[in-house]
């Protein structure tokens, strides 16, 4: 698409048989916009769906690979808390139950408790988080996730929401 634009731009400062080479010039160095994968062994959809995120009520997210999941808050409850000054985490080792807290946020406008959506053990913690806890702000879904953990049960994330189905609960929240 800049490609485009960029060309649309470059063509309409030169003179008409010029133009076009540089047009032809363009369209044979262009890439296509998408590529076609083939695949020698069966994809299911179970295994597509492990690598996308779940999401909780309490506006929690998960992301699981290998029987261990990644933990952050959602990009709406960033924004609804403002900016993060403070980020309480749990320690390495602690048990977590489904739904129970094991850390806090804190922002210039409210505290915030954090709910895990699954039952798990801490593996990892996001240290960063402790001196530049405002990542949860600029990448809640990167570098701003906030904990790793241990599945205990992983058939739990079959409670949680998809994403469609959360961006529906936010709406609805929003009403």
């Amino acid at each position: 698409m800049a490609l485009t634009a960029l060309t649309r731009c470059l063509s309409s400062q030169l003179r008409p048989t010029l133009r076009l080479r540089v047009l032809e010039k363009c369209r044979s160095l262009s890439k296509p916009l998408h590529s076609t994968f083939t695949f020698s062994r069966p994809v299911t959809i179970s295994a597509a769906l492990n690598s996308d995120k779940k999401f909780s009520k309490d506006h929690e997210w998960i992301t699981t690979e290998g029987g261990n999941g990644t933990v952050g808050i959602t990009q709406y409850a960033q924004e609804k808390l403002g900016d993060i000054v403070y980020v309480q985490l749990p320690e390495i080792g602690d048990s977590l139950e489904q739904d129970g807290d094991f850390g806090a946020l804190e922002s210039v406008k409210a505290a915030s408790d954090l709910f895990s959506p699954v039952t798990g053990d801490v593996i990892e913690i996001n240290s960063i988080l402790e001196s530049t806890p405002s990542l949860v702000n600029q990448d809640p879904f990167g570098e701003g996730w906030i904990i790793k953990i241990k599945l205990s049960n992983p058939s739990e994330i079959d409670d949680l929401m998809t994403e469609e189905q959360y961006n529906k609960f936010v709406e609805d929240l929003d009403e």
